[in-house]
């Protein structure tokens, strides 16, 4: 038994680091984004100057989402009766192939949720989140 919850322990501090190493490889994606935008050429008329702006400020809360994120970026886990899990996190994470890799804890939930057209008591296997260490 004690082997079985370890296994499954190595195997969620597994899941955990792989979200981490997608978080880092979108900050520097992002980071370097911002500077494209402030690197990169303009007509110097007044709307390309206000849309290099727009995407600055929009590059920039992005940036400072995912550095919020680095602190419990991931901090439970729903399974459901379907055999099902759901990573429950600060913010949504999608693979490069854009697969959801994880979810924001309110909005992931509430479509799993409306999805199976059934009361949360019912679906969740076990209601308790597990508590992950982010990995430093």
């Amino acid at each position: 038994m004690q082997s079985s919850n370890a296994g499954e322990l190595a195997h969620e501090q597994a899941y955990v680091t792989a979200l981490y190493e997608r978080l880092d490889v979108l900050r520097a994606a992002t980071a370097q984004r911002l500077a494209a935008v402030w690197l990169g050429g303009t007509t110097e008329t007044d709307q390309a100057l206000a849309e290099r702006d727009s995407l600055a400020d929009e590059y920039q809360e992005r940036g400072a989402e995912l550095e919020t994120a680095e602190r419990n970026l991931c901090f439970g886990r729903l399974d459901f009766d379907d055999g099902d899990h759901l990573y429950i996190g600060r913010l949504t994470l999608r693979s490069a192939g854009i697969e959801p890799i994880l979810g924001h804890r309110r909005l992931q939930l509430l479509e799993r949720v409306a999805l199976l057209d059934q009361p949360v008591e019912q679906a969740l296997a076990r209601g308790a989140l597990l508590a992950l260490e982010s990995v430093e």
